[in-house]
């Protein structure tokens, strides 16, 4: 097990974030909520890619697909091939830590996901049905600015 992060504050986090995305956040803003759940596990990914790590996003998938009205695997096989992405760009971009490229990298991870999301959902699960577009900027925006604002602080957060 990796020694930057602390996986008991983690699952507290990831806990949190899961109650916030399938209650407040389902009121507050109608049909849509922002994947604050990505944000952590990518903020947890600049720390740590070791197996540990991506057990706790495939995890964390599962449950929040218990939840999702989308097909189940979806949530799951997105978080870890998101966090493989990120994995692999931090081993080959980033060799500090560097605010302006957290960003950069959470921004690239946020539209990944949602793109991987959009084309798995519309075009396996609901081909009948056609792509909603205008659901994949507003995701995608919403997902920019929460990674533009949180990441970092959860990077902090989850640091031994």
């Amino acid at each position: 097990m990796n020694n930057e992060v602390n996986y008991y504050k983690l699952v507290i986090i990831l806990l949190a974030a899961f109650f916030l995305q399938t209650t407040l956040f389902g009121q507050l803003l109608g049909f849509f909520s922002p994947n604050l759940i990505l944000m952590i596990l990518v903020a947890g990914a600049f720390l740590s890619c070791d197996s540990d790590f991506l057990i706790v996003a495939f995890l964390s998938g599962v449950v929040l697909d218990i939840f999702s009205s989308s097909g189940f695997g979806i949530f799951p096989f997105c978080f870890l091939m998101t966090l493989l992405f990120v994995c692999f760009l931090k081993a080959k971009f980033i060799k500090e830590r560097n605010f302006a490229k957290i960003i950069i990298f959470a921004a690239l991870a946020a539209i990944f996901c949602n793109l991987l999301y959009f084309f798995i959902f519309y075009f396996v699960f609901s081909a009948e049905i056609g792509p909603d577009y205008g659901f994949l900027l507003q995701r995608t925006a919403w997902d920019l600015i929460l990674s533009a604002i949180f990441v970092h602080p959860f990077i902090r957060m989850i640091s031994k």
